[in-house]
């Protein structure tokens, strides 16, 4: 469900369907230690999908989060949690943290981006994708992200079709006149590097975007495989220009369960493969190069020394 490098590349954590993370050495892929999120409930039917893995840009810490509202921060030298959050009522999908690590964010069902102080673990901000009353389901946000080059601007899309963008300068829980229209998500398909973002919507047409974040242009790529998938996630790789997009996905029958990485300014393919289950979620690493996939079967894919072609 999750996959997440560490920031030196040297780990890499796995979040399951069945509430359990394991951390392993990102080179010899042991694993290192692994722990349960924290249930109500001590049951098997109390074992929810962890949603997200982010590491702390400065700490030793992992934020996880769980399709109950759980928010859990690790000490990675121990284990041990060192806080524990709950949004009742709601199911986190997806979060992010500050590259100051001031403040995370979080999203998930119930369409509200929540923006929490670091140090408190309070929230400080809370900004609804609708102003009415609605069924939950159109709503849900599945991916969260911090624009880097601006620490006030933090973008978020799923069901909605749209990419909503939210000033943290401001106090409106709703604000369209920023928003990118016509994405939809399913998973953590979003990423921004500098000021251009990735966006790869769950769908068979329109499926790859790259948006310049400055000038607010949108321009589409080109489908660039004769594989036939609906992506689920996508992230660039760590190099500052971002220069390759690792993309994946599945569906119904007819499609294939693929995992590519494609150089963004040749539109070109540099690595294709399909798999046994949908690639639910994609991790890039500041070493090696590396590239990792995570399937619906629980399988975790490698690659290292991704390159240009």
């Amino acid at each position: 469900m999750a996959v997440q490098y560490s920031p030196d590349g040297r780990q890499l954590a796995v979040g399951g369907f069945d509430g359990c993370v394991t951390v392993y050495d990102a080179t010899s892929c042991a694993p290192q230690s692994d722990f349960q999120i924290a249930r109500a409930v001590k049951t098997d039917a109390a074992k929810l999908p962890v949603t997200s893995l982010r590491y702390h840009p400065h700490l030793p810490q992992l934020f996880v989060t769980g399709s109950d509202g759980t928010i859990e921060r690790r000490d990675l030298r121990t284990m041990d949690c060192v806080s524990r959050l709950k949004e009742e009522g709601n199911e986190i999908y997806c979060c992010d943290i500050r590259k100051d690590a001031g403040l995370f964010a979080t999203a998930g069902l119930d369409g509200v981006v929540r923006v929490y102080d670091e140090s408190t673990n309070t929230v400080v901000h809370g900004y609804a994708v609708t102003d009415v009353s609605v069924n939950l389901h159109p709503v849900r946000l599945y991916s969260v992200v911090f624009a880097p080059a601006d620490p006030n601007l933090l973008y978020s899309c799923g069901w909605t079709n749209s990419i909503h963008c939210f000033d943290l300068r401001e106090k409106l829980t709703v604000n369209r006149k920023h928003d990118f229209f016509g994405h939809y998500m399913i998973g953590d398909a979003l990423d921004i590097r500098g000021n251009t973002m990735v966006a790869a919507s769950n769908r068979l047409q329109n499926r790859l975007h790259i948006i310049d974040l400055a000038t607010r242009h949108s321009t589409e790529m080109l489908w660039p495989t004769s594989l036939n998938f609906a992506p689920v996630c996508a992230k660039f790789s760590k190099d500052s220009a971002g220069e390759l997009i690792a993309i994946g996905g599945g569906g119904p029958s007819g499609l294939q369960d693929v995992g590519m990485i494609v150089d963004r300014k040749t539109n070109k393919v540099v690595v294709e493969s399909t798999y046994e289950g949908c690639i639910t979620s994609v991790a890039t690493s500041t070493r090696d190069s590396g590239v990792a996939f995570g399937d619906a079967t629980g399988s975790v894919h490698m690659l290292e020394r991704v390159q240009r072609k």
